[in-house]
Parts: C-alpha cells; sequence; structure tokens
C-alpha cells in the first residue's frame, strides 16, 4: 500500500470481497504517528546485513546475533501460520502492514480501518502550534464513528497505540454523555465492543502519578 494515499481521516484499509462485513477493526496510532507507518514491520537492507554502527565490536556481534534469530522466527512463524503456508499465501517478510497483510487471513469478515490525525505539537519553526487538543481529537474521532455507522451498526473494535488509546477513551466518553441531546452519536460510539492498548499513555501517567505521591 503507499502511505501518501493515507489522510487524516478514516483510511480503509481491508473489506471483505463479498461486501459482507459483521465487525469494523479501527487502528488509531499514537504521538507523532502515522496510519500507515505507524502499523508497517519493517526490515531495511541495513538491519540485514552484518555492517552496525555500534562501536563496540561485541555488542554489536550480539545485537547481530539476536537480529538474525529474530528473523528466522519470524519467518518460520508467518510460514506455519494458518493460512499463510500456500504459496498464493506469501507475505514479504522484509515489509508487513499487518492490519492488511495478516489480520484479515485471522478476520476474514472485518472491515479494517486506519484512522490518521495530527499529532504534531508544533509545525516547524515560525509556524503555528497546533491547537488540536486531545478533546478535540476525540471529538474528530466521534464524527468520523458516527459518519461510518449512520447507514450500517456494526460491532466496533479499536486497536489503539500510545496516545491513541487515550483518543479513544476521550470519544467514548464524550459519546457516552449524548443519549438525549445527540442519540446518533450515543449509538454509533455504544457500538463498542472491544479496545486492545498497545503501549497505553494512561498507565504511564498513572505509574507517574503514584511515584509522585509515594
Amino acid at each position: 500500500m503507499n502511505p501518501h494515499k493515507f489522510t487524516l481521516s478514516l483510511n480503509l484499509v481491508h473489506e471483505p470481497s463479498d461486501g459482507n462485513s459483521r465487525v469494523h477493526i479501527i487502528f488509531v496510532h499514537g504521538l507523532r504517528g502515522h496510519p500507515y507507518k505507524t502499523w508497517l514491520s519493517r526490515l531495511s537492507e541495513k538491519d540485514g546485513s552484518n555492517q552496525l554502527s555500534n562501536p563496540d565490536p561485541g555488542r554489536s556481534s550480539k545485537k547481530q546475533k539476536l537480529k538474525e534469530i529474530w528473523k528466522r522466527f519470524t519467518r518460520k512463524r508467518v510460514q506455519s501460520s494458518p493460512g499463510l503456508g500456500d504459496k498464493n499465501s506469501e507475505i514479504n517478510i522484509q515489509n508487513v502492514f499487518w492490519p492488511k497483510d495478516l489480520l484479515p487471513r485471522q478476520c476474514p469478515r472485518a472491515t479494517i480501518w486506519s484512522w490518521g490525525y495530527d499529532t504534531k505539537i508544533a509545525k516547524g519553526i515560525g509556524q503555528a502550534t497546533n491547537k488540536d487538543h486531545l478533546y478535540n481529537h476525540g471529538m474528530n474521532l466521534t464524527r468520523e464513528i458516527r459518519r461510518l455507522q449512520a447507514s450500517d451498526q456494526k460491532p466496533i473494535i479499536f486497536i489503539a497505540h500510545s496516545l491513541g488509546g487515550l483518543v479513544v477513551k476521550e470519544a467514548l466518553a464524550y459519546a457516552s454523555n449524548q443519549e438525549h441531546n445527540d442519540p446518533p452519536t450515543y449509538l454509533a460510539l455504544r457500538s463498542t465492543k472491544a479496545i486492545l492498548l498497545r503501549n497505553p499513555t494512561h498507565r504511564k501517567q498513572a505509574a507517574s502519578k503514584q511515584r509522585r505521591h509515594a
């Protein structure tokens, strides 16, 4: 997939070829993330070579051995996974966008999306600071979900990384208070059935508060 085709919105990654979708899976990246690059697993040529920039030869040797072990391990896992062993299902392990390349094989009836939003604190020297703070991101995600669910209510599963978890929580918190003021928004987010968090920011914040009060 072309990363330049991903925009600051809901980007369609995959949908069942016969149109029989039963669930929406929505990826939400974190701080300074990208709707494509955040979920991309890539091994460059440098990663597979013997040349490392580490000045410590002993440490470089250990790193190289670990990389070789990891490459063999991931290659075996891909070859032995259900649905991945036939010739028509080969995956380039060097460049895997797993919401597109792997997840549909395990969730064939899912429509998969990746949401993009601007997480840059400042756009550049001399330019205005981004005012689209956490609450606004949550509101924007809420609007996207409402449009998505307008024609067909389906269960929603969020997969969020880092700050993305807080954005999802903000969206759900807002929607939960709209049962009477904005019923379509309330019903759209009420369809959320699960949230998978990777490297969740809120846990780090809680741990930080505990250390401060210790």
